[in-house]
């Protein structure tokens, strides 16, 4: 039973790499000239995690603003935080504090493999550390917080793959998981990076209203076969620092999609003067 568990762990992690990598759409912001997957082929980052669009479905299909989906992701978490905050809590315990340095770690790597991936000349060290403290702030505390609560709402005995019911509870788990936390974490992350970066606070909401929309549509191809995985297989004491493990992956595509447009101009004159770099 243990090796057909890491035999469909490596597959659903496969799947997720493979989804998320072959199959996102577009980030709908132009192409920055300076950021590449690979040197030798020259991919900017939209090429890199992008594919043709579908078709349009027709005009009859909704198109979701970010505020309809951070509305909507808050109302949810209200409502799941409001039928468990009478009698559950989750205080700042040793196990919360434990997951900071796998977070703020693997958010910082995340940001370092980035900036590589874009041929950065030096390695902008401030950008790291923001994207090191923005993993701390929304993996270490923030999942760790939403998964608890989650987990009362699905708890592991009717969320399985052993059964038709459980991978029902499975998926309906997983996909509240991407659509609730990942709403809000991916706004926080979003509006976080552009403000560390220099922007106004008016042009950083600018460019998480714009970014928003099409960054869920890659989370739904990515992390609901990841926490499949999680919720399905790893124990619930390692569920926090095991998904740090796949946010390496995602945050890779974060960091690079906060820099594609690049600071605010107004900010752009200043920050090599008050960043600390080294050679890259």
């Amino acid at each position: 039973r243990k090796h057909r568990g890491a035999a469909t762990s490596g597959v659903l992690l496969l799947t997720a790499i493979v989804q998320f990598g072959g199959g996102g759409g577009g980030r709908g912001a132009p192409s920055s000239p300076n950021t590449n997957l690979q040197a030798s082929l020259g991919a900017t980052a939209d090429e890199a995690f992008a594919v043709p669009k579908p078709p349009a479905l027709g005009v009859g299909v909704p198109q979701f603003s970010a505020h309809h989906l951070l509305g909507a992701a808050s109302l949810s978490l209200i409502a799941i935080v409001g039928a468990f905050s009478a009698t559950e809590g989750l205080p700042l315990s040793p196990e919360v504090w434990s997951n900071v340095p796998t977070a703020g770690a693997l958010f910082a790597g995340a940001d370092l493999v980035a900036q590589k991936m874009e041929k950065q000349e030096k390695i902008i060290i401030s950008r790291m550390l923001s994207a090191s403290a923005i993993g701390i702030l929304i993996n270490a505390f923030g999942f760790a917080w939403w998964v608890h609560y989650l987990e009362a709402l699905l708890p592991d005995d009717v969320c399985s793959l052993t059964s038709l019911s459980g991978a029902a509870g499975l998926t309906a788990k997983v996909l509240m998981d991407s659509f609730v936390w990942g709403t809000l974490s991916n706004s926080a992350g979003i509006y976080l990076r552009r403000l560390l970066q220099g922007d106004p606070v008016g042009v950083a909401g600018e460019h998480w209203e714009e970014q928003l929309p099409e960054i869920m549509q890659d989370e739904f191809r990515f992390w609901p076969f990841f926490q499949a995985m999680t919720y399905g297989f790893i124990p619930p004491e390692q569920r926090v620092q095991f998904t740090a493990i796949g946010a390496f992956i995602w945050n890779v595509y974060m960091s690079m999609s906060a820099s594609d447009a690049g600071p605010a101009p107004e900010a752009a004159g200043g920050d090599a003067a008050c960043e600390g770099e080294v050679g890259g």
